[in-house]
C-alpha cells in the first residue's frame, strides 16, 4: 500500500468527493498513518483468491470493462484490446464503467483495498469508441461519488469531445451516485439519464488540511523547521499555515471550481449556479433542475429507450 501517496492525494490536493466518502476513507487511512498500522490482513483478503475477495458491485457491474487475455502456455496475449464492452445483439454501443472513487493511476492494491477506480482505463475506453468506425452510441455507466481531481479535466473534455464527433452520440446513466467528480464527467455527455432515487451532483471542490501540531505538542514534540521559499514545507506535521499559504491553497481550490462548474455550464447553460454549491439531489429533483434529461426505473429500461 502505497501510503505516502495515498497521504498526499486525501490531505493535500483538492477534492472533487462527496465528504461522506472522505470520511469514511479518512476513518481507515488516518489510524493506519499515524499508528503505524499496516493492511495485511486487508490485502490478504483482496488478493486472488483470498478468502473474503468480492466485488463491491454485483450485477452488470461485477466486473469492470477491460482488455480480454487468454495464455499460450505461459505468455498472456490479448485477445480483445478493448476497454469497453458492447450489449448482446448491440454492438454499434460501447458501455464505459464508472466507477467508484476515481483517481488517476490508481494500482491494484488502491483498487482492491481502498475502493479507488483508476480513471486511465476510462479514458483509453472513450479515445476507442470514438475512433471505432461500427461504434454509434457510447455510455458512461455511473456510480461514483467523485475523486481526486487529477485527470477530471481531462477526461471530461474527452467526453465532451466525443460528442462533437460525426454519427456518436454519449449518454449518462446512472441508477445509484454520479456526484462531484463523475458529474463532471458526465455532464459532458449529450444527455444523462438517472433513475428517481439516484444521488446526483454535489457541483464543488475543497481541501481538507490535517494540522497536526496541537497532538504533537501533547505527545512533547516540536518541529524545528529550516527551508527556503514562502510556502515550502507545507503540510509537514508541526509547521502550521500561513495566512499566505490559506491564500495560496483557497487560490487552487477556486481556480480548479472555476473549470469544474464552467465545464458543466459550458455542456448545460440551463443548470443554475444556485444548484452548484456543493449539494446533491435526488435524480427526481436533478431532472426538474436540468442536471439530468430524463428518469428511467432500471438499466434495463434505459438500454430500451437506447
Amino acid at each position: 500500500m502505497n501510503y505516502p501517496l495515498l497521504f498526499q492525494a486525501v490531505y493535500f490536493e483538492p477534492l472533487c468527493v462527496e465528504v461522506s466518502v472522505f470520511h469514511s476513507v479518512h476513518a481507515v487511512l488516518w489510524p493506519r498513518i499515524v499508528n503505524g498500522k499496516d493492511m495485511q490482513g486487508v490485502e490478504a483478503a483482496a488478493a486472488p483468491g483470498g478468502k473474503s475477495h468480492k466485488s463491491a458491485f454485483t450485477g452488470r457491474r461485477a466486473t469492470k470493462a477491460a482488455p480480454k487475455i487468454s495464455y499460450q502456455g505461459w505468455t498472456p496475449v490479448v485477445t480483445d484490446e478493448r476497454f469497453y464492452y458492447t450489449l448482446e445483439g448491440r454492438e454499434d454501443v460501447a458501455v464505459v464503467p464508472i466507477y467508484g472513487i476515481l483517481a488517476k493511476n490508481a494500482g491494484f492494491m488502491e483498487e482492491a483495498c481502498q475502493g479507488l477506480s483508476d480513471i486511465n482505463g476510462a479514458m483509453t475506453a472513450i479515445q476507442q469508441a470514438m475512433k471505432a468506425k461500427e461504434i454509434k452510441t457510447i455510455v458512461l455507466d455511473v456510480a461514483s461519488p467523485g475523486g481526486q481531481v487529477t485527470g477530471i479535466r481531462e477526461i471530461a473534455a474527452a467526453v465532451r469531445e466525443a460528442t462533437q464527433v460525426r454519427g456518436k452520440t454519449v449518454y449518462t446513466f446512472s441508477d445509484e451516485r454520479i456526484a462531484s467528480a463523475a458529474y463532471w464527467i458526465g455532464s459532458q455527455a449529450d444527455e444523462i439519464y438517472v433513475t428517481p432515487s439516484s444521488t446526483v451532483g454535489s457541483i464543488g471542490t475543497y481541501l481538507a488540511w490535517l494540522d497536526p501540531s496541537m497532538k504533537m505538542a501533547m505527545e512533547g514534540l516540536r518541529l524545528e523547521y529550516f527551508g527556503a521559499g514562502t510556502h515550502k514545507g507545507m503540510g509537514l506535521p508541526g509547521k502550521p499555515l500561513t495566512e499566505a499559504d490559506r491564500k495560496l491553497l483557497q487560490g487552487k481550490v477556486e481556480e480548479i471550481n472555476g473549470w469544474f462548474k464552467d465545464g458543466v455550464s459550458a455542456a448545460r447553460p440551463k443548470v443554475a449556479d444556485s444548484t452548484m454549491q456543493g449539494q446533491t439531489f435526488s435524480g427526481e429533483e436533478a431532472v426538474k433542475l436540468k442536471l439530468a434529461d430524463g428518469l428511467v426505473g432500471s438499466w434495463e429500461e434505459f438500454i430500451e429507450l437506447l
